[in-house]
């Protein structure tokens, strides 16, 4: 999770990582339309297992509240 936050920082703030599950390194990363294929293709070349989900889905997995 600390390698994708640094990355993800050093590239001017591709987007914001929020920590869902530390223990597990189960993390969001919140983007924004203007940076989401961007950030999509970085993730998808990193040597770490990545699944990309909605946010709906997080919300439900989750249970983060939408508000």
């Amino acid at each position: 999770m600390t390698l994708v936050n640094r990355i993800t920082e050093g590239l001017d703030h591709l987007g914001v990582l929020t920590a869902l599950d530390g223990k597990k390194g189960i993390a969001c990363l919140r983007t924004t339309e203007d940076t989401a294929v961007e950030a999509r293709r970085l993730l998808s070349d990193l040597p770490v297992s990545v699944r990309l989900l909605t946010y709906e889905d997080i919300v439900k997995t989750f249970g983060i509240d939408k508000a």
